[in-house]
C-alpha cells in the first residue's frame, strides 16, 4: 500500500497562506458551529477556542494567532479592557469584535480600543469569513448593516447635545443602562457583571449625570429615542 507522504503544491501553498485565528466565546456550542465550517472554506486554521478572558490572554502568549474572534460581552471580563489589553501588549494580533449590542456606540468604543472589525452576533459564515481576511489584509471592517446605521444616525439626528451625551457614555454604562431600564437591583446588577454594588451605584450615576436625567423613567426615555434599547 501506498501513502501519500506530501501535499499537492496548490495545497500546500494554500496551507502555508492559512490566517491562524482564535475564537472566544462563552457558548460552547456557537464555538463548536462556528470552528469546522471556517476551516472547511479554506484558508482559516483556527487553532484555538476560549470561552473565557483569562483562558484567552494564556493562549494568546503561547499561539500568537493573526486573528482573534472576540466576543465582547464575556462573563469575567470586560472585553472593551480585553481589546484594548490586546492591542496594547500584542499589536501584532488583529481582533475583530462581536457583540450582541450592535448601537453604534459599541462600534466607535470597539474600534478606540483596538479592534480592527465589528461583526453583530447575527453575522453570517461567509461575512465573517469577508471580515477574517479583511482585518487580516490591514483593513478596517464594520458589518454592512452596522454602517448603514451609523450613516443614519449622524445624518437623521436633530439634536446634536443629546447626540453628544450619549457618545461619552462608557460601555460598561451602555451595559448597565439595558438592565437599569428592565428594573433590574442593584443587587442583580452586580452579580450579573460580578462587581460590587457600590461600583454599581457610581456607574448608574455617571449614567445619569451624563445624560442628565433624574430618574428610571427619564433613563428609559432617552434610551429608548437614542437606539440603546435595540437590542
Amino acid at each position: 500500500m501506498t501513502f501519500i507522504t506530501s501535499l499537492p503544491e496548490s495545497r500546500q501553498h494554500r496551507e502555508t497562506r492559512a490566517i491562524s485565528v482564535i475564537l472566544t466565546d462563552d457558548d460552547t456550542l456557537f464555538l463548536d458551529a462556528l470552528k469546522i465550517p471556517l476551516q472547511f472554506l479554506g484558508g482559516i486554521n483556527v487553532i484555538g477556542t476560549t470561552s473565557n478572558g483569562e483562558q484567552l490572554l494564556v493562549m494568546l502568549e503561547k499561539k500568537k494567532p493573526d486573528i482573534v474572534l472576540l466576543k465582547i460581552n464575556l462573563p469575567d471580563k470586560n472585553g472593551l479592557e480585553l481589546t484594548k489589553m490586546i492591542d496594547d501588549r500584542m499589536p501584532c494580533v488583529k481582533v475583530i469584535a462581536r457583540s450582541d449590542f450592535d448601537h453604534p456606540n459599541y462600534v466607535k468604543a470597539t474600534l478606540r480600543n483596538g479592534a480592527r472589525g465589528f461583526v453583530s452576533k447575527n453575522t453570517r459564515i461567509e461575512e465573517l469569513l469577508q471580515a477574517i481576511r479583511e482585518v487580516h489584509e490591514g483593513k478596517i471592517y464594520i458589518s454592512p448593516s452596522m454602517e448603514e446605521f451609523m450613516i443614519h444616525e449622524m445624518c437623521n439626528s436633530r439634536n446634536g447635545e443629546q447626540l453628544y451625551r450619549i457618545n461619552q457614555l462608557t460601555y460598561r454604562e451602555i451595559e448597565l443602562i439595558k438592565e437599569l431600564t428592565e428594573g433590574c437591583t442593584t443587587r442583580e446588577i452586580a452579580r450579573k457583571f460580578f462587581i460590587s454594588e457600590k461600583t454599581v451605584e457610581r456607574h448608574k450615576n455617571n449614567i445619569f449625570h451624563k445624560l442628565k436625567v433624574k430618574n428610571a423613567a427619564q433613563l428609559v426615555k432617552v434610551a429608548f429615542k437614542n437606539g440603546l434599547l435595540l437590542n
